[in-house]
C-alpha cells in the first residue's frame, strides 16, 4: 500500500489503481479480484452468481421475518440475531428439493417437513435462551395460537436475574408467506401476563386477540421480558439484556 502525494488529490479507480481517503491521508493501493462484468458475465462466475441469487433470497426471508416480528423483537435480541437467522434462511433454503441451482428459495424449502426442526427452538437472544429461563413446560395450539403454561411459580420456574421483582411474558402468533415477492406477512400479540416474582401458582394463558387470514407459515413466539419495581415504577433491567424470546411453534 503507497501513499499519493500528487498535487491534485482525488478518490476512484484508474489503471488499476485505486486512490482513497483514509485516516492516514490520501493512499492508493492496486485493485484486486474481478471486474463486476467479470462476476456478472463470465461463465467462471457462474457458481457465484447463483450463490448470490439464493442468498439474497434468504437475505429478503430474513428482513421479512425481522420485520413481522419487531413489536416483540425490539425488546428481546442480540447484536448478532441477524446473520443467526440469514443462517437459519440458508439451511431452510437448502430444503428446496424441486427448484433449480439458484432459484432454490426459502418459500419453497419451508414446506418441507423438517423445516420445523430447524424453526422450532430459535432464540433471538443468545445471552436468555429461552429453554434455560423458562424451566416450566408449555404447549401450543396452532389451530388457535393460544399458548399455555399451566401451574407456574414464577419463583421456581424462571431463571431471573438478581434486582427482579417482576416478569411479563406475551406470545406472538405470525403468519408469514415467504414465497411472495418481497414476502408479506403480519403478527397478532396476545394478552400479556405480568407477575411479581414469588412462590404463588399462575395459569398463564397467552390468547391472541384476533385470528389470522390469507396463507402462509404460522410461527409462534414466546416472550419473556423481567422488570425492578422501584416506588410503583417498573424498569427494565439493563436494556434488555436477561429478555428471552423463541420460537416455540410452526403451524
Amino acid at each position: 500500500m503507497a501513499k499519493h502525494k500528487g498535487v491534485i488529490r482525488f478518490t476512484g479507480t484508474i489503471d488499476g489503481l485505486t486512490y482513497y481517503e483514509s485516516k492516514y491521508g490520501p493512499l492508493v493501493r492496486k485493485k484486486a479480484g474481478p471486474s463486476a462484468e467479470q462476476v456478472k458475465k463470465d461463465p467462471a462466475f457462474q457458481r457465484l452468481r447463483e450463490n448470490g441469487k439464493e442468498f439474497g433470497n434468504c437475505g429478503k426471508a430474513t428482513k421479512t421475518l425481522r420485520a413481522v416480528l419487531m413489536p416483540l423483537l425490539k425488546d428481546a435480541r442480540d447484536f448478532q440475531v441477524t446473520p443467526r437467522i440469514i443462517k437459519l434462511m440458508a439451511a431452510i433454503k437448502n430444503l428446496d428439493t424441486i427448484s433449480i441451482r439458484g432459484k432454490r428459495n426459502v418459500g419453497i424449502g419451508i414446506m418441507a417437513p423438517t423445516a420445523k426442526d430447524l424453526i422450532k427452538g430459535f432464540d433471538f437472544n443468545e445471552a436468555a435462551l429461552l429453554y434455560r429461563i423458562l424451566k416450566k413446560p408449555h404447549t401450543v395450539n396452532t389451530a388457535t395460537g393460544v399458548i399455555s403454561i399451566p401451574g407456574m411459580k414464577p419463583k421456581q420456574d424462571l431463571e431471573y436475574p438478581n434486582g427482579a421483582t417482576h416478569a411479563k411474558i406475551t406470545g406472538g402468533w405470525a403468519r408469514i408467506d415467504f414465497s411472495a415477492a418481497p414476502g408479506q406477512g403480519g403478527l397478532i400479540i396476545t394478552n400479556q401476563v405480568v407477575m411479581e416474582v414469588n412462590g404463588i401458582l399462575n395459569n398463564v394463558v397467552l390468547t391472541p386477540v384476533a385470528l389470522h387470514g390469507g396463507t402462509g407459515t404460522d410461527i409462534f413466539a414466546l416472550q419473556i421480558i423481567f422488570y425492578q419495581e422501584i416506588n410503583g415504577v417498573q424498569y427494565a433491567l439493563k436494556n434488555g439484556e436477561f429478555n428471552a424470546m423463541g420460537i416455540v411453534g410452526i403451524g
